[in-house]
């Protein structure tokens, strides 16, 4: 101020380098442990300095004392390593230079970028001290930060940043590591996106979790852990990884080190809990999924692992922990309530004490071993949000010895020659369908279809087995077979496939049991079903339908299809044609009504199934006159409608039911119209 001869200076920081050479005191205007860059000389730390520290130092120990406040700190350190203490580094930017470590005990405050160019920088060295900044971090490839700090208090963030918002930025392709028993609760970015900005979408190093150590994050995708691989433990430690404040998809891949790695669900409220897991999980270590939250409470939901996963030590499912291989992929739908084409368990030893649900859209093969007293599902059910999976073919080929119970919701499961499957007991929806050629330590129920074989070969349970579904039975030079330990009780549909050579001896057991065999079931037409003991016999009809038909009367010699055994007035022909039919007994056969429609007559009759067999021996025609003499309209019935003439109408009514047959006959201006059924063959 020269108006009053005042002199005002201003310090506007100098570049210092640490020398250490009077004590390792780090304090303001007090201990000449300095050096100025600029011409060498001894000096003291000011307020505002530009700080160095290198390789020229006497000691790599500093303790800061008081308020420290540089504009920046650098590390450039190739082979000294230093440890800091004390007080906080309060404001400016950290940058680590150098190969050797640089580990920071104190409590920092910094507000600038902190950078890791080369070498370590550490915050902690594995006790409950050291903490960064809360600025912008870039971790260059080669580079490390690490976090190593013990935890005090059992189950609560020592590093909780989320209450002080640090770590929220983070890029570059160097390693962070988390060790020493710490729980860090992480809160990147500021928004849900799969790859927002101000996050750690930038970052595409490994994040390592070991030492016990919990990295607590939310967040979907890159913005949560970047694009980098999620490593969990290492030769002699495990890691945890954990969602919080949320259902999150996470992309990363996850290697698994350890021998007791753990994924975690910590998001209270709100249930139920979703928690996809989109990367590939490799490895040998262990892994177990746990909900210390609670809140996974929806079996379709929980963890859903759409990786494809070559994980090859012990995968875990907590009691009580709903797991899903298989959902849609991508950066979206974190709800997950659809089935998808991915999601496997690699090769791992299974120990599921909760629920694990197959749920992909796709044939895929299964081949772990899986055992503990949880259940297991195939296919999530339909409905109440939840997509359907009945096109998914899930083939086991595995060892299974799980204690619950298995259900099918839909789909189907194969379980193939060699494979087994245990629980306490197997529920088939009616929706699924359970097939293969293995085995099954577990009684059955089977409102759905069982369809024994691969191809064609036995299904062997081992347990009381009821089918009130569907037996689908497939016959080539061998014919399918349930074979049951227990009782076998069988009703619902049966159906029969000619594959390959098709039948070819006179008969099939086609199912059997140790106790005792009950069985409604109805052949379809062309083939015969006989109980004998405990054994259920498949049989092929020979020669026409209509003459096995015939030959189980006993009529006298009266089997040609005009003849008319009990003298009903319906013939043989007719016999066998029309519902109810029965030639040594006089009525019962229901006869063909006719009524008029218009211009029309209507004759309708309902023909039993067997008339429309392969070979059934017979023609089947309507004809149609003005007089009682002469017949010259004649409809052809066929075995459905394309296969009749015009106007004629068959309603397929299923196998164990009549076909409704209507021929429609136009009376063309005819004051009376008629019309016969009309049975002929050489049977």
């Amino acid at each position: 101020d020269v108006a009053n001869s005042n002199v005002v200076v201003q310090y506007t920081g100098g570049n210092v380098i640490w020398k250490g050479n009077l004590s390792s005191d780090w304090d303001v205007d007090t201990t000449a442990n300095w050096q100025l860059e600029s011409d060498s000389s001894v000096t003291n730390y000011l307020q505002g300095d530009t700080v160095v520290f290198n390789d020229t130092a006497t000691t790599g120990t500093v303790t800061l004392t008081g308020t420290i406040s540089p504009i920046s700190t650098t590390f450039n350190n190739p082979t000294l390593v230093y440890t800091l203490s004390g007080t906080p580094i309060a404001t400016g930017s950290i940058i680590k230079d150098g190969a050797a470590t640089a580990t920071l005990l104190n409590e920092n405050t910094t507000t600038g970028t902190i950078t890791v160019a080369a070498g370590k920088l550490a915050f902690g060295s594995g006790s409950t001290t050291g903490s960064i900044g809360s600025g912008p971090v870039s971790v260059a490839s080669g580079a490390t930060l690490e976090f190593n700090r013990s935890n005090v208090t059992p189950g609560t963030p020592d590093l909780d940043y989320k209450t002080t918002a640090k770590l929220r930025n983070v890029s570059g392709a160097g390693d962070i590591v988390l060790t020493g028993g710490a729980i860090l609760f992480n809160y990147p970015g500021s928004t849900v996106g799969f790859s927002d900005a101000s996050s750690w979408a930038g970052f595409s190093g490994n994040l390592i979790i070991k030492g016990g150590s919990e990295f607590r994050t939310i967040r979907n995708g890159a913005t949560a852990m970047g694009t980098g691989s999620v490593v969990l433990g290492d030769a002699t430690t495990s890691g945890i990884l954990t969602q919080i404040e949320g259902n999150w998809t996470w992309t990363n891949n996850i290697v698994l080190t350890g021998a007791s790695n753990k994924i975690l669900n910590r998001s209270i409220n709100q249930a139920p809990r979703s928690f996809k897991l989109q990367g590939i999980i490799s490895g040998a270590g262990g892994l177990s999924l746990e909900d210390p939250a609670g809140t996974m409470t929806e079996p379709n939901r929980g963890f859903i692992l759409t990786g494809a996963n070559t994980l090859n030590g012990t995968l875990t499912i907590a009691t009580g922990v709903p797991v899903r291989v298989g959902g849609v992929p991508g950066n979206a739908d974190v709800t997950q309530s659809e089935a998808g084409i991915s999601g496997s368990l690699g090769t791992a030893t299974v120990v599921n004490n909760g629920t694990l649900t197959f749920s992909r859209t796709n044939a895929h093969s299964v081949s772990n071993a899986i055992s503990g007293t949880g259940a297991l599902r195939i296919g999530i059910l339909v409905g109440a949000g939840f997509g359907d999976t009945t096109t998914q073919v899930l083939t086991y080929t595995g060892t299974d010895t799980h204690a619950g119970a298995t259900t099918l919701n839909n789909g189907t499961l194969v379980v193939d020659t060699g494979g087994s499957l245990g629980g306490s007991a197997v529920s088939v929806l009616a929706t699924a369908t359970l097939s293969g050629s293995g085995s099954i330590a577990a009684p059955v129920t089977a409102a759905g279809k069982i369809a024994p074989g691969t191809g064609v070969g036995t299904l062997t349970v081992s347990g009381n087995t009821a089918v009130t579904g569907t037996l689908a039975i497939e016959v080539n030079t061998t014919a399918d077979k349930l074979a049951v330990t227990g009782d076998l009780s069988l009703s619902g549909n049966f159906t029969v496939t000619e594959s390959g050579a098709g039948f070819m001896a006179v008969s099939y057991v086609i199912a059997e049991c140790s106790g005792t065999l009950t069985s409604t079931l109805t052949p379809p037409v062309g083939y015969t079903l006989q109980q004998s003991g405990s054994q259920l016999i498949l049989g092929k009809v020979t020669g026409t339908a209509f003459s096995n038909w015939i030959d189980d009367y006993t009529l006298g010699g009266q089997t040609a299809i005009d003849q008319d055994p009990d003298f009903d007035g319906v013939k043989n022909g007719l016999e066998f044609l029309l519902k109810g039919g029965n030639p040594e007994t006089s009525g019962g056969t229901q006869l063909p009504t006719s009524s008029e429609s218009g211009t029309n007559l209507i004759f309708t009759f309902e023909r039993d199934d067997r008339a429309k067999a392969a070979n059934p021996g017979i023609t089947v025609t309507v004809e149609a006159g003005t007089n009682l003499s002469t017949w010259p309209e004649v409809f052809t019935i066929g075995n459905d409608t394309a296969g009749s003439s015009a106007g004629v109408v068959i309603s397929n009514d299923g196998d164990a039911n009549p076909d409704t047959v209507t021929v429609t006959i136009p009376k063309n201006s005819a004051l009376s119209k008629f019309a016969r059924l009309k049975v002929t063959g050489t049977p």
